[in-house]
């Protein structure tokens, strides 16, 4: 996968310089703009595909804030429902609640 990556960036650069290279109305621009455009889109695709951003928007009182895969089909999560933060263990066939996270947890969590 990384080799793909780093192949894919290479033949894209390579590309967008001849490009700018050869074509005479677009020889004068500089291709550091070019370069750094490239680079702030990669950038923010990486950001989306890795979810360091939430994009979604959630009008409901119940949020997930975290989720911890134990196994495939075991996970430990931490909701908000209005203003407790709350533990659950959930299985395929139940859900248990485990703890209610102190106030003091909450700056990490808004």
């Amino acid at each position: 996968m990384y080799n793909f990556r780093k192949n894919f960036l290479f033949i894209f650069l390579n590309k967008c310089f001849y490009f700018f290279y050869n074509n005479e109305s677009l020889k004068y621009i500089n291709f550091s703009v070019i370069l750094f455009l490239c680079f702030i889109f990669l950038f923010f695709f990486y950001i989306k595909k890795t979810g360091l951003v939430n994009t979604t928007k959630t009008s409901n009182s119940i949020t997930l804030l975290e989720q911890f895969y134990l196994t495939a089909h075991q996970k430990i999560i931490i909701i908000k429902i209005r203003k407790v933060n709350l533990v659950l263990g959930v299985t395929e066939k139940n859900i248990n609640f485990l703890y209610i996270l102190p106030s003091s947890i909450k700056k990490n969590y808004n």
